[in-house]
């Protein structure tokens, strides 16, 4: 039990701190060196050495084949797909809304993980849990909150608080889909027979599948023009590398505690960024 509790307080430290480093990396080099990589090569990059990483564990376990991991790898694609289409809609997001805003509707995972960790792994809350749960939601927005931002002098046009409340709504149903995917991951990672790095095979695989079509389809003319590895620094990599880590430290957050302790540890990160 002992033993239990310090690996759980061992994984999430280090996925706090990995987040930490990730989003300071990200903005220092999106807002200082200002970067021109094509974001989607750094999702690749990151997908692949997490995918060489899990499949030389693989190999050192002795489990399962790659080629039969990857021909199985199906259901994996239900979080690929709604990672990406995540991306997308925080983009969208960000454009109809201030980063304040965004930020803050964002803490929203926290509650929609909470709700489908009950209704698909039948997992049990208390009352008490789940006030803890919506205060520390609200806790988390509060600090979102600038009290020293100005305050607009003029009425919203029409067009603007409908874009805000567009806004709004996608923020929504990214958040729904952000608790939707953590459980679907955490509930393919407990519930059948593969492995922690099995799974982490074919999500990177599947993940990996959908990056480059996303690359073809929105970012096809810039890789032409200025190649993969166009834009790139000893940042980018760096960004990439961080992020791998990332995603193997959320899968053994997800196996050793749970999706709602993985996204507190992610709250903590976005509060104080």
């Amino acid at each position: 039990m002992v033993e239990g509790l310090g690996i759980k307080a061992l994984v999430l430290t280090l996925l706090v701190f990995q987040n930490s480093v990730h989003t300071l990396l990200t903005g220092y080099s999106q807002k200082v060196l200002r970067e021109t990589y094509v974001p989607s090569t750094v999702i690749i990059l990151s997908e692949v050495i997490k995918a060489i990483v899990s499949m030389l564990m693989v190999s050192k376990e002795q489990g399962r084949g790659i080629s039969q991991l990857v021909s199985t790898s199906a259901p994996m694609a239900v979080p690929a797909v709604i990672y990406f289409f995540n991306n997308w809609l925080a983009f969208l997001a960000l454009k109809s809304l201030p980063p304040a805003v965004y930020a803050t509707l964002a803490q929203l995972k926290l509650l929609t993980t909470a709700l489908f960790a009950v209704l698909m792994l039948g997992k049990k809350l208390s009352n008490s849990q789940w006030r803890a749960l919506i205060l520390l939601t609200v806790g988390s927005i509060l600090v979102q909150v600038n009290p020293c931002a100005e305050v607009e002098q003029d009425v919203r046009s029409s067009a603007a608080t409908t874009a805000a409340l567009g806004g709004t709504l996608i923020m929504l149903l990214y958040a729904t889909l952000s608790g939707f995917a953590g459980i679907w991951f955490e509930k393919m990672l407990k519930n059948y027979s593969l492995t922690l790095w099995e799974r982490n095979v074919q999500l990177s695989v599947t993940s990996i599948v959908v990056a480059i079509f996303s690359l073809i389809v929105f970012d096809f003319d810039k890789i032409m023009m200025n190649g993969f590895f166009g834009g790139y620094s000893f940042v980018t990599l760096l960004i990439a590398c961080t992020s791998a880590i990332g995603g193997i430290l959320v899968a053994l957050v997800v196996k050793h505690a749970d999706n709602i302790m993985k996204v507190i540890g992610c709250m903590s990160i976005h509060s104080n960024f």
